[in-house]
């Protein structure tokens, strides 16, 4: 617990990830608000933990003043995928990764569109699925990459 008796303000933070996170106690899934940030240097670490309530617009996320918020690549995907047929899933989830994978902007906004020029015709509701949030999902894309984090990144905090 040294993390919550350090004096933040001598760092500096380039900035920060807020994402509800379970913890398992006692036989139970206890959800917690995790802050994530890497300093100038570079290596994440772990800003704080706090109970958390149900994850939603209205919730803690939007509590804190001038952020930027991006959607989760994951619910995206599943909501995406869900409405494609089973032949194409496979597919279409490797051509999804290659938007939030891209290492530039410009890429990604590449791989979007090819996304969307590939099934637009025939799958109208997974093309609307992912353009209506096209902003929120690229929202952190401008961000330097090396220090974005990725699905299944087991880094450890500090």
């Amino acid at each position: 617990m040294c993390w919550s008796k350090r004096d933040l303000p001598t760092k500096l933070y380039v900035y920060f990830w807020a994402d509800r996170i379970y913890v398992r106690a006692r036989r139970r899934a206890v959800p917690c608000w995790s802050s994530s940030a890497p300093p100038s240097e570079g290596k994440k670490e772990l800003v704080g933990l706090i109970d958390g309530a149900r994850e939603s617009a209205q919730g803690d996320r939007g509590s804190v003043a001038q952020t930027r918020g991006q959607c989760c690549w994951v619910h995206k995907t599943a909501n995406v995928l869900d409405k494609l047929p089973k032949s194409q899933q496979s597919k279409a989830k490797r051509a999804l990764q290659e938007i939030w994978m891209a290492e530039t902007k410009k890429d990604a906004l590449a791989a979007f569109d090819a996304f969307v020029e590939t099934r637009g015709v025939k799958y109208e509701r997974a093309v609307e699925c992912l353009t209506k949030d096209r902003e929120a999902l690229l929202a952190l894309k401008p961000l330097p990459p090396r220090t974005l984090p990725r699905f299944g990144d087991s880094s450890r905090y500090d």
